[in-house]
């Protein structure tokens, strides 16, 4: 279940480190997960590798990394249908450039 996710601060930026937090609740769940994780970091390296030479996408414990230990443990998941609508919204949201400038040529 997704508990946080955050990334990014710059206005106008590609964020250059994001993080999720998710509670996992079985073996089996952590197992799909992380190779949801190793499926994503394989499709990022193929498209990017070249140019993002120290591109890494990891899974850690809640426990085992400082930064994951600042959120506090009794956070509930989002249910699924507002998880579903989160990320549904934040692939809706506009990316990349909204219009280039008439003055410079093509």
């Amino acid at each position: 279940s997704l508990v946080s996710m955050n990334g990014g601060d710059k206005h106008n930026a590609i964020p250059r480190e994001a993080r999720a937090m998710l509670r996992v609740s079985s073996p089996e769940a952590k197992e799909a997960v992380q190779e949801a994780v190793n499926k994503c970091l394989r499709a990022a390296q193929a498209e990017y590798g070249m140019l993002e030479t120290n591109l890494r996408i990891i899974t850690v414990k809640n426990n085992d990394e400082e930064s994951c230990q600042q959120q506090p443990v009794e956070l509930l998941p989002l249910e699924k249908d507002a998880a579903v609508r989160l990320i549904a919204m934040l692939l809706a949201l506009p990316h990349g450039p909204l219009k280039f400038s008439h003055v410079m040529p093509d």
